[in-house]
C-alpha cells in the first residue's frame, strides 16, 4: 500500500503500453500489547488505522505466530469486524494462552475485510516459575503418591493450583484427586507445598509417565517420573 508501480498491457499483435500509478495507502499500527500476571488466557493491544490511510478497514481477526506456529487469538472484545477510520483507535481483548511462551518471542497480526494487515513483534515476559522438585511413590502403599511444587521467588504473583494430572507414553491423560491440602490451592511466592495424591499405580510399575500441575491462572509445571 502506497508505492508506486508500473502496468505493462501485452498484446499478441502490435505494441502494448505502460503506466505508472501509486497504489493507495493504507497501513494499521499496532501499539501497546499488554499482559495480565493474573489472566494467562487473556492478551490485549491497541490498533489505529494511520491518520494518513486513504479508507477505513474492517478488523476482522487476529493472528499469532511463535517459533514458526500459528495460533489463533479469539477477539472477544469488541465484536469483531469492526470499522476503523483513518485516525481512529481501538483495544482488543484476545483470548490466547500465552503462559506456555513466557520468555518467547512471538508476532502478532491483525487482519482486515480489505486484505490489510497489522503486524507487529513482542516478547512474553516470565511472571511465574513453577518447579516440581519431588516425587515420591511409596511401593507399600500404590493408591496414591506425594509430588511436591515450589513458586519460586521470582514469581510476580501468588498462584492457585488446581490440579494434577499424570500423562501416559500414548499421550492419554488421568487427573488424580489431591487429598491434601484442598484445591484450589494458593500458593505463594518462595512457598513450598507438598500434594498427597490418589491414584491407583499398580498397574502401572515401572511405567515412565508425566505429571503436570496446572494453575487456575493457566501457568503449569510438568516433569518426568518412573513409577517403582
Amino acid at each position: 500500500a502506497g508505492e508506486t508501480i508500473r502496468v505493462a498491457v501485452f498484446v499478441t499483435h502490435g505494441s502494448g503500453a505502460t503506466f505508472q500509478t501509486e497504489l493507495p495507502f493504507v497501513k494499521l499500527l499496532i501499539g501497546s500489547i499488554k499482559f495480565s500476571p493474573e489472566k494467562g488466557n487473556q492478551l490485549n493491544l491497541t490498533v489505529e488505522n494511520s491518520p494518513s490511510s486513504v479508507t477505513y478497514v474492517n478488523l476482522t481477526s487476529v493472528t499469532i505466530f511463535v517459533n514458526d506456529r500459528f495460533e489463533e487469538a479469539y477477539v472477544v472484545e469488541p465484536r469483531l469486524p469492526l470499522a476503523l477510520n483513518p485516525g481512529d483507535r481501538c483495544n482488543l481483548t484476545c483470548l490466547w494462552v500465552w503462559t506456555i511462551h513466557q520468555n518467547e518471542t512471538f508476532t502478532v497480526i491483525v487482519n482486515t475485510l480489505q486484505g490489510y494487515k497489522g503486524k507487529a513483534g513482542s516478547y512474553v515476559p516470565t511472571y511465574v516459575t513453577l518447579r516440581i522438585s519431588s516425587i515420591l511413590f511409596d511401593p507399600a502403599n500404590p493408591s496414591k503418591f506425594n509430588v511436591t511444587v515450589t513458586n519460586d521467588q521470582s514469581s510476580v504473583i501468588p498462584v492457585n493450583l488446581t490440579g494434577v494430572y499424570i500423562t501416559f507414553v500414548n499421550g492419554t491423560s488421568v487427573g488424580a484427586i489431591v487429598l491434601s491440602p484442598r484445591l484450589p490451592y494458593t500458593l505463594h511466592q518462595n512457598e513450598t507445598v507438598t500434594l498427597v495424591c490418589l491414584w491407583d499405580w499398580s498397574m502401572y510399575r515401572g511405567k515412565e509417565i508425566k505429571l503436570t500441575i496446572i494453575t487456575l491462572e493457566r501457568y503449569k509445571t510438568s516433569k518426568m517420573c518412573k513409577t517403582p
